[in-house]
């Protein structure tokens, strides 16, 4: 029953005993259902192009960081990195900063130097770690563009999109702050950059549950004008209106909920499946909540 926005749980609809239900056409639609082909054929045209544009900002920003890097217009902070990176690619895998006398490692913990050490020997020169910044910069762009695309698909109107997608592009190419950012020697927050997108869309999206003998709770209410009670459904057999219903994810991380309507409900009854931790009431993963009414 889920919509397909819902990665905790996913059911099937079952024939209800006096009657049958649909989703109302004012309740919660599922994305998928909302993007119209012409509207999603545009997206990805516009994302083609856009991802072309933005290589051609990332060669930008690696012959600034070279022209940058042979004109010796690098400051103290660039040392603080090359000098460990350098060391490390080297086998130091405890380097001392000369310019501030103390293990690397002090300076704000930044880890990440060792993994970008294997990077080294692509290119055996400090320019490789501006170019390495250059890559991270625009890697985060590319994330946070083909995510704008995804979201804008969903628009009913093709200017809706094309607008929303366009302007996005735009603020990436012009953005004085993003050639700032590459311009200021180098730092890992640029490096760190596209994970942290990454992890901002997976929050936005939900990530489908893969493993099996997962509970999920599915709860099942009204909301009426005297307040909220229970609906009069049956999940998964269980006795009327109760709420919330247990399942437990299959092989393939999906646990299904069958509802069986008893009466006719004028209110929409609204079902919300739920990750519990620890036996614990308060959920720590959830899906949307999906409004059904049942009809005759």
């Amino acid at each position: 029953m889920p919509t397909s926005e819902s990665p905790l749980a996913v059911g099937r609809h079952a024939q209800p005993r006096l009657s049958w239900f649909r989703i109302p056409p004012q309740g919660t639609v599922p994305a998928a259902e909302q993007e119209s082909a012409a509207t999603f054929a545009l997206a990805n045209r516009v994302r083609t192009v856009g991802y072309a544009v933005l290589a051609v900002q990332l060669i930008g920003f690696c012959a600034w960081s070279a022209l940058l890097y042979h004109r010796y217009a690098l400051t103290w902070d660039f040392a603080v990195y090359n000098q460990p990176w350098y060391l490390i690619a080297h086998g130091h895998l405890d380097p001392s900063i000369s310019i501030e006398s103390m293990p690397f490692w002090r300076n704000d913990a930044e880890f990440a130097i060792w993994p970008l050490a294997i990077f080294y020997w692509l290119g055996p020169h400090g320019l490789t770690l501006l170019w390495l910044q250059d890559i991270g910069v625009v890697a985060a762009e590319a994330v946070a563009f083909g995510w704008m695309c995804s979201l804008a698909a969903r628009s009913r109107s093709d200017r809706t999109a094309a607008w929303v997608i366009s302007t996005g592009l735009l603020l990436f190419v012009v953005s004085p702050w993003l050639w700032w950012s590459i311009s200021f020697d180098f730092h890992m927050e640029s490096v760190a950059l596209p994970f942290a997108v990454l992890l901002a869309r997976d929050l936005a999206n939900g990530q489908p549950i893969r493993a099996a003998k997962v509970p999920v709770y599915l709860g099942q209410v009204i909301y009426a004008q005297g307040g909220t009670q229970p609906s009069q459904a049956f999940i998964n057999n269980s006795y009327e209106g109760q709420t919330p219903v247990e399942a437990l994810t299959n092989a393939q991380g999906v646990a299904v909920f069958t509802i069986t309507s008893t009466v006719v409900n004028n209110d929409p009854v609204y079902f919300e499946a739920n990750l519990v931790k620890n036996n614990s009431a308060y959920p720590y993963g959830y899906s949307p909540i999906l409004a059904v009414r049942f009809h005759k």
